[in-house]
């Protein structure tokens, strides 16, 4: 039985490949909930990491990830001991910005948190416009909303914030027409454009201010 390549090999394949560029000792992980190895794997690599998460009010229970410590943390109000850690080289941000309606805001405190010159790593479902909750919309009942992006939020998190696009990428994971719909492909479609892909990964560089 063949079986599909996940989604997240994409993800962290990009995340590896950027950041051994920029060498960074010292890494903040938005969102990294009960499974991430992410952490884990930079730890291994000699890099230090603070890995953050807030679920109580998102998904209504504490969370514990299996191979890293947690730090209970809203990247939309960033505490004082998430603050004084910072400056960041990078921050990464993987599956995770989907599900904060207020993405700006959060952008924004993210590259707050970076050195300049340090790396913001994002991934994120991707369309040719902005979805509140592709959940909602297809009429499937979750727990959380899903966000799809397009280029227009990509282009005012760059217009808003002290960042240059660095890096993107593009690939498509669903049969149907956006991410979400239809059956998983078994084997993901990687694009250097948008068109008919459904995911997306981002890197900017902060510049000075």
């Amino acid at each position: 039985m063949k079986h599909t390549i996940p989604q997240r090999l994409i993800e962290h394949a990009f995340v590896f490949d950027v950041l051994a560029d920029y060498g960074p000792e010292k890494v903040l992980d938005v969102g990294t909930g009960t499974r991430s190895t992410l952490p884990a794997t930079l730890l291994e690599a000699q890099v230090e990491v603070v890995a953050i998460d807030e679920m109580v009010s998102y998904w209504g229970h504490a969370v514990e990830n299996r191979y890293s410590p947690i730090i209970p943390a809203d990247i939309l109000s960033p505490n004082q001991c998430i603050k004084n850690s910072a400056p960041f080289d990078a921050v990464t941000c993987i599956c995770t910005l989907e599900h904060i309606i207020g993405h700006d805001r959060a952008v924004k405190n993210m590259v707050d948190l970076l050195k300049v010159g340090g790396v913001l790593i994002l991934t994120f479902p991707y369309a040719s416009e902005y979805e509140l909750d592709i959940y909602n919309k297809l009429g499937r009942p979750k727990q959380y909303p899903v966000q799809l992006f397009s280029g227009v939020e990509v282009a005012i998190w760059c217009n808003q914030n002290p960042v240059e696009l660095k890096r993107i990428e593009f690939s498509k994971h669903f049969e149907g027409e956006t991410w979400g719909v239809g059956g998983r492909l078994l084997k993901p479609r990687r694009h250097r454009t948008e068109s008919e892909s459904d995911f997306c990964c981002l890197a900017l560089e902060k510049e000075a201010s």
